[in-house]
């Protein structure tokens, strides 16, 4: 079924397609019990009975639904009508990190605050076990505020807690040279949006974070 403007999915009307890619389209609804906008993605039709496309999206929602952070776009439920699998997330005004960086370079401080807006977004979905996987700019939203909203947990992952297990480095880690310098902190506990050094040609040159 198409979902065109005035089609409902349960108690959602849609109004306008916002964008659309391999894997979903997404829409502008109006959710008509709390009236307000919201933002639904749906598989594309031919892939409506696929089950690994609906797998994935399952997924998608499972994993943004699990995550409550500022910085990554909510999901508010996901259901089934006439046969489509949805998902409900919150309608994010602003443009993709890939459409603000094809205007221009961002000034500096604008880049690195969003750096280290979607390095804490990183680490509350790393702090839950989950890997995005698909980080890139065209699934990073910014609002008109300038603040960032990750999006689009389609090939997230969760992967298994490995507390209590000392990780295996590979070996090319442990090779020293000329410009290699140490890090504070062991891999199972180092926020990986903060490390004690940044790296240069003569080793550690700051114990600032991106997002500090």
């Amino acid at each position: 079924m198409p979902l065109t403007p005035g089609t409902t999915l349960a108690h959602y009307e849609i109004s306008t397609p916002l964008g659309a890619g391999g894997m979903g389209v997404v829409y502008l609804a109006h959710d008509r019990r709390l009236d307000r906008r919201v933002a639904i993605k749906s598989l594309p039709e031919h892939l409506h009975a696929d089950p690994v496309a609906r797998e994935r999206l399952r997924r998608e929602a499972m994993a943004a639904a699990a995550l409550d952070h500022p910085f990554i776009c909510k999901v508010f439920e996901m259901g089934e009508a006439a046969g489509a699998d949805f998902i409900v997330m919150e309608f994010v005004e602003g443009e993709t990190l890939h459409q603000r960086l094809s205007s221009g370079r961002l000034p500096q401080a604008d880049a690195l605050r969003m750096a280290g807006e979607i390095a804490d977004a990183m680490e509350a979905a790393h702090a839950q076990r989950f890997v995005h996987r698909d980080l890139k700019p065209a699934n990073v939203m910014i609002t008109p505020q300038g603040r960032v909203k990750v999006m689009d947990f389609g090939v997230a992952r969760q992967v298994a807690s490995t507390q209590g297990r000392r990780p295996r480095l590979p070996q090319a880690a442990s090779r020293r040279s000329p410009n290699w310098a140490p890090v504070s902190g062991r891999p199972t506990t180092c926020r990986p949006n903060r490390p004690s050094a940044t790296w240069s040609m003569n080793g550690p040159t700051s114990s600032r974070s991106v997002s500090s």
